[in-house]
């Protein structure tokens, strides 16, 4: 390679354009795509901290649900014992 690059002066140009041309290009890629993992990243972390919200909102619901239950056995014993109406 060092022999084709002292050939000639164009040859010379030619890889100074081009690694001119590269080498932000390359720059840019690699930063762009550290933004666009940090983005994606925290899109993620946002979308699942609502969703976990979400999720406690409904399981704490669900658990006064079965502490209501609990707390009055009889009562729905006795609806569990009640026969269902005949249909005529």
């Amino acid at each position: 390679m060092r022999s084709w690059l002292e050939r000639s002066f164009r040859n010379r140009i030619f890889l100074t354009v081009l690694l001119v041309a590269l080498v932000p290009l390359l720059l840019c890629d690699v930063l762009m795509t550290q933004v666009m993992i940090f983005r994606s990243e925290h899109t993620l972390r946002t979308d699942a901290q609502e969703e976990m919200a979400l999720l406690t909102t409904q399981l704490d619901a669900l658990l006064t649900d079965c502490g209501d239950v609990t707390r009055a056995p009889g009562r729905q014993h006795r609806d569990a014992q009640r026969p269902a109406p005949r249909r005529q």
